[in-house]
């Protein structure tokens, strides 16, 4: 995998706080955009749900699921529009700030990929 080429500016209006299925506050932390292969990227959008809970992986992946459309969909767009073309989507929903490749064994976190080349968001 390329290394990182870019890091969005949190000025859009996803930088608001979204409201999730198990409604949990949940604000945006970061976007990046990560270079694959073939012109191909990779959009990891950071996430911060600070009551987020380690036994709650049922919830934080409808959570996420609904991240993907309202979140990182539209920022995926805006992406392609200035001639970037994201296929994958990486959500990290955590308990604290954490950048795309960074680790903390103290931090409650989850992740889903997505595959977005359709227009939607399908797990996998």
């Amino acid at each position: 995998m390329i290394r990182l080429v870019a890091f969005l500016l949190l000025t859009s209006p996803a930088a608001a706080q979204v409201v999730v299925p198990s409604g949990q506050a949940v604000e945006t932390h970061s976007f990046e955009v990560v270079a694959q292969t073939e012109g191909k990227h990779l959009l990891f959008v950071g996430l911060v749900a600070p009551d987020l809970k380690a036994d709650s992986y049922d919830s934080a992946a409808k959570d996420m699921d609904v991240l993907c459309t309202e979140v990182a969909l539209p920022e995926a767009f805006t992406q392609a529009r200035q001639g970037l073309a994201i296929t994958e989507v990486s959500i990290r929903l955590a308990d604290r700030p954490l950048a795309y490749g960074e680790t903390d064994p103290q931090a409650v976190q989850f992740m889903s990929f997505y595959d977005i080349s359709t227009g939607e968001c399908t797990w996998h």
